[in-house]
């Protein structure tokens, strides 16, 4: 190996704490005050994250921790590192083997420097655990382990101006500091080799936190912190976005600050086709619109819509008879902001509040399906089923705004 590796090695036994995999944080003087001069060298300046992201992996999950949205290009080559470590790592194999407890492995490297630094925490069981399989008995790992990859990163020059008491001022720079952490919390340490069989599968996670339609903050992340859990493996629902650092993944959806959540109230004018006859129609109605991650949505809501038809009397004078449907839909939209798109599907059902005239009989019900076509037109096949279901017949909506 050409470049010399400075290994500071640090075997602690014993050590009571919690570790990363538990997703506690500590913030504010209070906690840079505890922080030990060995852990300086593995933690990084509080307050100084503004990205962080979790990935639910196969066989645990993944934390990225960054100051910038340009910290992404900085860990492109995170695959690289990965097997730097596992052939370090190796090295000490023998006193890691046949450990109950769980593990903590930090990983430090300078983005500038050649060195780098690795440290082991070994963390006992709470207890003597053990497990009796066809009569052998073995200790039984319950926690996981952690590996923390950290990169230390050399910030901006900040100009600032001293002026100290009855001398001049001067002008200097501050050089700012800070870490870009990748913490893998896994079953154990060697489940590392297990999910990242191919680099493919790392890249692509990168690229898709990367790429994401989310608008961040990349110029202003300490001011504006947002959060990502994403979920590679699931086929649908994979990406959910706070407009905040959340502490762990688990947060229940439901009790989550989500910028994208909305309540609307729209309305639509438009015409329809009903038996045979060319109805004018407008529709009010509320709907609220679920962030399923990347400005995908879920929706679901109420509408009221009337169709209006003219008809004369003996006398000849013109009025309306307006027939009033109460409506419940549930469905997907989803924006595109870069190219001002904006597409929609839901169905739903109706049934007759308000009747007036001879074009419905009885209880009436009908069932449809809204297609937005233009971000301003949206498509409705319907199916009317009137005079006590025993009539069907099709019609189809045209509405607008």
């Amino acid at each position: 190996m050409k470049k010399q590796i400075a290994f500071a090695v640090l075997l602690i036994a014993g050590i009571q704490g919690k570790l990363w995999a538990q997703n506690t944080y500590e913030a504010g003087a209070e906690a840079a005050m505890k922080i030990s001069n060995t852990e300086r060298t593995f933690q990084g300046p509080v307050g100084a994250t503004g990205i962080r992201d979790f990935v639910k992996l196969p066989t645990g999950k993944l934390i990225l921790e960054m100051n910038n949205m340009g910290d992404f290009d900085r860990v492109a080559h995170l695959d690289s590192i990965l097997t730097d470590l596992k052939r370090d790592v190796a090295f000490y194999k023998d006193s890691l083997a046949h450990f109950a407890g769980n593990l903590r492995i930090d990983y430090a490297l300078s983005a500038n420097a050649g060195y780098k630094q690795i440290r082991f925490l070994k963390h006992d069981p709470d207890g003597a655990i053990f497990v009796n399989k066809y009569g052998m008995v073995a200790p039984l790992k319950m926690e996981q382990d952690t590996v923390r990859v950290i990169i230390k990163m050399n910030g901006e020059e900040i100009p600032r101006k001293i002026k100290p008491k009855g001398s001049p001022v001067i002008k200097t720079t501050l050089k700012t500091q800070y870490l870009i952490t990748c913490t893998f919390c896994l079953n154990n340490y060697t489940d590392i080799d297990k999910f990242f069989a191919s680099r493919e599968e790392l890249t692509i996670i990168l690229d898709t936190l990367k790429n994401t339609r989310y608008k961040r903050s990349a110029k202003d992340a300490q001011r504006n912190p947002s959060s990502t859990v994403y979920n590679p493996t699931r086929a649908y629902d994979r990406l959910d976005r706070y407009d905040f650092l959340i502490k762990s993944d688990i947060s229940k959806r439901w009790r989550s600050v989500k910028h994208n959540d909305m309540l609307v109230l729209d309305g639509h004018i438009g015409a329809g086709v009903v038996m045979n006859t060319l109805a004018p129609m407008a529709e009010l109605g509320m709907t609220l619109k679920r962030d399923r991650g990347d400005k995908d949505y879920v929706e679901g809501g109420f509408s009221l819509s009337s169709y209006y038809f003219f008809e004369k009397n003996p006398a000849g004078a013109s009025f309306i008879k307006d027939n009033w449907f109460l409506n419940g839909e549930v469905g997907l939209s989803f924006e595109d902001s870069k190219k001002g798109k904006y597409s929609r599907l839901t169905g739903g059902a109706g049934y007759l509040i308000r009747q007036q005239g001879d074009y419905f009989k009885g209880p009436t019900f009908k069932v449809f399906t809204n297609i937005q076509l233009k971000n301003t037109i949206t498509i409705s096949p319907e199916l009317i089923i009137t005079n006590n279901l025993r009539q069907v017949f099709p019609g189809i909506t045209v509405k607008v705004f």
